[in-house]
């Protein structure tokens, strides 16, 4: 975290950066930066396991309150966008700052966020570079708390099939084809010869993906791909184009996110589910009363 600091103050004093740090604000939820620097004090900003493997509630521990405590202190610096309560559900303002020399840092995905940014600058500016940074620690040569974590089964992708469905058999093949190795070819990398090709055994996608004059990746994947299941995602699908995206992922993934974080498809009972929605009401009444 100390290394961070330097590096803000470095953005804002040498690079002439207005917000060295940015994020995204999304409509109704929060700031959008994950548990970027709010995992470094072992808390999270959500639902999280600790270390004996009991689940908590990261917005109520003690330490929490130091994480914010030292984003007000960089914020009062200026070292943190003072626009960071914006509504960007779009997320041009955080696309303008990371390409127009206002921001040094910030948090994004490797496609949408750092693949794009570094096409939209390749003719603009040569010299523009993006790089991963590693999930922060207090103290040097500790590993990150937590982090992103990948999930095989997602629930948000999930489908059923109703009773009233005009044609249920059909509902339930075109769901099942998405397992066959067919389908799970064409969800994953579309049409053979046109979005992707085989090389050495291997799915490799055309340029027509890769290097499209009017869409970006993620645009024209989704012309020729599912993005969302229900079908098995295969580990061969990369839409990478930059060795910076490569390398962020294996530096991304060194954290103990797999024990921190609860599976996805956890879901409480009937009763547990009232009990909860009571005390999350409390909670988000005293976040509320405490926003300042």
């Amino acid at each position: 975290m100390d290394d961070w600091h330097t590096v803000l103050k470095a953005f804002k004093e040498k690079k002439g950066a207005t917000a060295p740090f940015t994020g995204k604000y999304l409509s109704g939820q929060k700031w959008d930066i994950q548990d970027v620097f709010i995992g470094a004090f072992k808390t999270s900003n959500g639902f999280y396991l600790d270390d004996q493997g009991k689940v908590k509630y990261g917005p109520v521990d003690p330490q929490f309150k130091d994480a914010l405590t030292l984003l007000r202190s960089w914020y009062a610096e200026g070292l943190i966008d003072k626009d960071f309560a914006v509504p960007d559900d779009s997320g041009n303002l955080q696309d303008n700052k990371m390409t127009g020399g206002a921001s040094g840092a910030t948090v994004a995905a490797t496609g949408g966020g750092m693949g794009r940014w570094l096409d939209i600058m390749k003719a603009k500016d040569p010299k523009y570079n993006l790089v991963a940074a590693p999930y922060p620690t207090l103290k040097k040569g500790e590993k990150a708390f937590i982090g992103q974590r990948y999930f095989k089964y997602n629930p948000s992708a999930s489908t059923a099939v109703t009773t009233g469905a005009k044609d249920p058999k059909l509902a339930v093949q075109w769901l099942d084809y998405a397992f066959g190795q067919e389908g799970k070819m064409l969800f994953n990398f579309g049409i053979e010869g046109e979005s992707y090709k085989m090389d050495n055994g291997k799915p490799v996608f055309t340029d027509l993906i890769l290097h499209n004059s009017k869409f970006n990746v993620q645009q024209i994947l989704s012309q020729y791909t599912k993005q969302n299941g229900p079908f098995p995602t295969d580990d061969r699908r990369n839409t990478n184009t930059y060795k910076q995206q490569d390398e962020a992922s294996a530096i991304w993934s060194a954290t103990d996110a797999d024990k921190h974080t609860p599976p996805l498809f956890i879901t409480p009972s009937q009763d547990e589910s009232k009990e909860l929605a009571k005390i999350m009401t409390a909670i988000s009444n005293l976040q509320g009363r405490n926003v300042r």
